[in-house]
C-alpha cells in the first residue's frame, strides 16, 4: 500500500502533513482548557524575580531551565499561551528530529509512516505537547542526544545533555542509557571484535586509537555532569532527603505500579473502568511480543531507549520514590517503534490483529482525552479558578493545589492564603517555596468574620485537614461543590 502511495504522493509531504496535524490538535487542546495545578505553578514561577525562581525550584522537584524559558516568553505572550506555546514549538521540532532518527535507523516508509502517525496523535504526546510543562522540551533534548550519537556529533551531545539535565531530573536516566549506547557503538565501530577475549598491552585486539572518539564521548558526557553538580548540591540532595522522609506524593514502587506507570506514559489518559484493563492488557501484550522480536532482530539500541530509563527509574525508586509516568514521555516514541516494527514483521493475519488492537487502544485513548478535556473545560469535576470574588476578599485554601491555581488567576485586591495549623500534606510545597512564590498563610485564630474557603480533601489529605474542612464549611453557603476520584472539593462563602 505504501509503495503504491509513493507513486502519487511524496512520502516526505505525508510525514510533514502528519506532524502538522499533530500541531493543529495541540493548538486546539490549548484553547480548550484553563491552567491545571502544575501549569499554574509554572505560570506563577515565571512571574518571579530570578532569585526567587531559583529558590522555589530548589525545594521543588524540577530543575529551573524550563521555568526560565517560560519567564522570557510569558511577558510577551499573555495567559495560557504564554506557558504553552514553548511546549508546542518543542513538540513540533521533536517530531521533525524523530523523523530524522527513523530515517537514520534505515526504516522504510512502510515502517516510518505508521510510527510517526501513532506518535503524533498519541494521547500522552498531545496532552504534554499542549501543556505548560517541561516534558516536550525534555523529549526534544533526548531525541537530539540520540541523533548526536548516531551522527557522532559530540558537541551536540554535550549541549543537549547539559540542557536536559537542567530540564528534568529524569535526564540522568536517559543520559546514562544514551551514553552507554554511544560507548558500545564506538567500540563496535573501532574494534573488529566488540567483545574481545585477547588483549595486547591492555588494549583491545584490532583497536584503532587514532580513529576512535572516546575522548570526545567522555568530554560530551563528563562536562555536562560537572556543569550539573551545582544543581545536585542545591536541588537534588535536598529533594532526595525530602522524598525519603515521606513528604512526597509519589508512593513507594511495586511491580504493579511499575508496569502501570509505563502503560500510563503510553496511554496517557483516563478512560472507563472497563477500557483501562483492556488497553493495559493490549499495551502489555504488545511490549511482551515486541521486545523479544526486537532482540532477535538485534535492535538492542531501540530496546535500551524504550525501557532503559524506566528500568533505571524503578531501581532508583527502591531508595526514594520517584517513578513518574510523565517523565517517561521521551521513551514513548521508541516503545511505539518497537511495537510497530514487531507487528510489521509478523505474518499478515497477525499484522492485521496487531494494528487492530493498536487502533482500538488509540481510539479509546483519544475518546478519553477529549472527554477529559470537555469535563475540565466545563468544570464538571474541578473548581473554576476564575470564580469572581469582590475586591478585598480573603480566599482561604486548605492545600497547595487550589492555592497555586487560584493565585495564577489573581484578581485585583483578592488575597489567596493557605490555612496553617495542620501537618503538611504529602507533596505539599512547603513554607520555603510558598514564601519564594509570594504566597502567604493564615492561622485559624486569625480568620476574619467573612472570608471564602476553597477546600479540597482526598487521599493525600491529613486527618487534621479533613477535620478543618468539615468544621469550616459547616453552616457556610456553598457556592459550588463536587466529588471526584481525588476527593471532595468546593468553594464556600463563610460569615461567622
Amino acid at each position: 500500500m505504501i509503495t503504491r502511495l509513493k507513486r502519487w504522493i511524496d512520502i516526505d509531504d505525508i510525514e510533514f502533513a502528519i506532524i502538522g496535524i499533530s500541531l493543529v490538535l495541540s493548538i486546539w487542546l490549548v484553547e480548550r482548557l484553563d491552567w491545571w495545578y502544575d501549569e499554574a505553578f509554572t505560570a506563577t514561577l515565571a512571574r518571579l524575580p530570578l532569585a526567587d525562581l531559583l529558590r522555589a525550584t530548589a525545594q521543588d522537584v524540577h530543575p529551573p531551565l524550563h521555568y526560565l524559558v517560560v519567564s522570557l516568553i510569558a511577558p510577551i505572550v499573555p495567559g495560557e499561551w504564554g506557558t504553552r506555546i514553548w511546549s508546542i514549538l518543542c513538540q513540533g521540532v521533536a517530531m521533525l528530529v524523530l523523523r530524522d532518527v527513523l530515517i537514520r535507523f534505515n526504516l522504510k516508509p512502510a515502517y516510518r509512516l505508521p510510527i510517526l502517525a501513532l506518535i503524533c496523535i498519541l494521547p500522552s504526546e498531545l496532552i504534554y505537547a499542549s501543556s505548560g510543562r517541561m516534558y516536550a522540551q525534555l523529549q526534544l533534548l533526548v531525541l537530539l542526544q540520540v541523533i548526536a550519537v548516531i551522527d557522532r556529533r559530540w558537541w551536540l551531545l554535550g549541549i543537549a545533555t547539559t540542557l536536559a539535565l537542567y530540564t528534568h531530573n529524569y535526564a540522568v536516566f536517559y543520559s546514562f542509557v544514551i551514553g552507554m549506547a554511544a560507548i558500545i557503538i564506538e567500540l563496535r565501530t573501532t574494534c573488529a571484535n566488540p567483545m574481545p577475549v585477547k588483549y595486547r598491552r591492555l588494549k583491545f585486539v584490532d583497536f584503532n586509537p587514532p580513529a576512535s572518539q572516546f575522548r570526545c564521548i567522555f568530554a560530551a558526557l563528563g562536562i555536562p555532569i560537572l556543569l550539573w553538580l551545582p544543581w545536585v548540591i542545591y536541588g537534588i540532595i535536598p529533594q532526595a532527603i525530602l522524598a525519603r522522609s515521606g513528604q512526597h506524593w509519589i508512593q513507594p514502587v511495586n511491580p504493579g505500579q511499575a508496569l502501570f506507570t509505563l502503560y500510563w506514559a503510553i496511554q496517557g489518559t483516563e478512560t472507563s473502568a472497563v477500557f483501562v484493563p483492556l488497553t493495559f492488557l493490549f499495551v502489555s501484550l504488545g511490549m511482551i511480543l515486541a521486545i523479544p522480536s526486537a532482540w532477535r532482530a538485534k535492535q538492542y539500541l531501540l530496546i535500551a531507549l524504550a525501557i532503559g530509563p524506566w528500568l533505571l527509574a524503578c531501581l532508583a525508586s527502591l531508595f526514594a520514590p520517584l517513578l513518574l509516568y510523565r517523565a517517561l514521555i521521551p521513551s514513548v516514541p521508541f516503545v511505539v517503534v518497537l511495537i510497530v516494527m514487531a507487528i510489521q514483521r509478523a505474518s499478515k493475519p497477525y499484522r492485521l490483529i496487531g494494528f487492530g488492537l493498536v487502533g482500538l487502544s488509540l481510539a479509546v485513548g483519544m475518546v478519553g482525552t477529549m472527554q477529559g478535556y470537555e469535563d475540565l473545560a466545563r468544570h464538571t469535576n474541578s473548581l473554576d479558578a476564575r470564580t469572581p470574588f469582590e475586591p478585598g476578599a480573603l480566599v482561604v485554601h486548605l492545600e497547595d493545589t487550589t492555592l497555586v491555581t487560584f493565585a495564577a488567576y489573581a484578581q485585583p485586591g483578592v488575597r489567596n492564603v493557605i490555612l496553617s495549623g495542620c501537618p503538611e500534606n504529602s507533596g505539599a510545597l512547603g513554607p520555603v517555596v510558598r514564601q519564594a512564590m509570594g504566597l502567604g498563610s493564615i492561622s485559624p485564630a486569625d480568620l476574619p468574620q467573612k472570608y471564602y474557603l476553597v477546600g479540597l480533601v482526598g487521599a493525600l489529605s491529613t486527618a487534621c485537614h479533613q477535620e478543618q474542612f468539615n468544621r469550616l464549611r459547616s453552616g457556610s453557603r456553598t457556592m459550588v461543590e463536587n466529588s471526584t476520584d481525588f476527593g471532595i472539593r468546593g468553594i464556600y462563602d463563610i460569615q461567622n
